[in-house]
């Protein structure tokens, strides 16, 4: 398996929907989250898998969802 480093839009990247599961955080939670990313930037990656076009989340949804809203 190949594996590099891209810079990918998030407009780009398609959530799997089992991965959804940000909403089972407190407020609390993502606001400190969002307060690290903010002052940090995303400083683990994202793992996305490339297939037919799409970029699709495996890891990191907690950190997209807050970016999103960055």
């Amino acid at each position: 398996m190949k594996k590099e480093f891209k810079m990918i839009e998030l407009a780009n990247i398609e959530p799997l929907e089992w991965l959804k599961r940000f909403e089972s955080f407190t407020e609390e939670h993502k606001e400190e989250l969002k307060a690290s990313v903010k002052k940090h930037g995303i400083i683990t990656p994202l793992h996305v898998a490339h297939k037919d076009g799409k970029y699709y989340l495996l890891l990191g949804y907690c950190r997209y969802e807050v970016a999103k809203e960055l």
